[in-house]
């Protein structure tokens, strides 16, 4: 119960964060004065922001296409050379915590695959904008120096 509330939250904040980022006017100006992105760090800000904006449908988790033998000997998945079983197509990911995986048919794999390609996307966006947003925030006059 707790781990699917948090991933509701989690969600929900994320959701929440996107709406903010396309909003017309610019949601990072005035919140934090001493900390405003160079001309270069906004273009970026604004080019992570479209393509966040235009992704669409995602679907989180990983494919795996495997081929495999059998335990039966005289199968001719261990002659030589081998026909493997297969391919098997599955789609893993984590659901309020626990494993979850699915066999995919050839088709709903063709179908799907823009949405994995989708989430993989999304992930190196989000990744783009923390480091662009660590970028920005590396100048804020108020900083302490830090002591090595």
């Amino acid at each position: 119960m707790v781990a699917a509330t948090r991933a509701s939250v989690k969600s929900s904040a994320t959701a929440f964060i996107l709406w903010q980022m396309t909003r017309a006017e610019p949601w990072i100006a005035g919140k934090l004065e001493e900390v405003e992105p160079t001309k270069r760090q906004q273009a970026k800000l604004e080019q992570i922001t479209a393509e966040l904006a235009a992704l669409g449908p995602c679907l989180p988790g990983s494919v795996v296409v495997r081929t495999g033998r059998c335990g039966k000997a005289a199968c001719s998945c261990h002659h030589d050379p081998p026909r493997l079983h297969g391919p098997f197509r599955s789609w893993t990911r984590k659901v309020a915590g626990k494993t979850v995986t699915r066999l995919l048919s050839e088709d709903q794999l063709a179908a799907y695959q823009s949405l994995f390609d989708n989430h993989r996307r999304l992930k190196t966006l989000v990744h783009e904008l923390e480091e662009l947003s660590l970028a920005i925030i590396e100048r804020d006059r108020r900083r302490k120096p830090s002591r090595r």
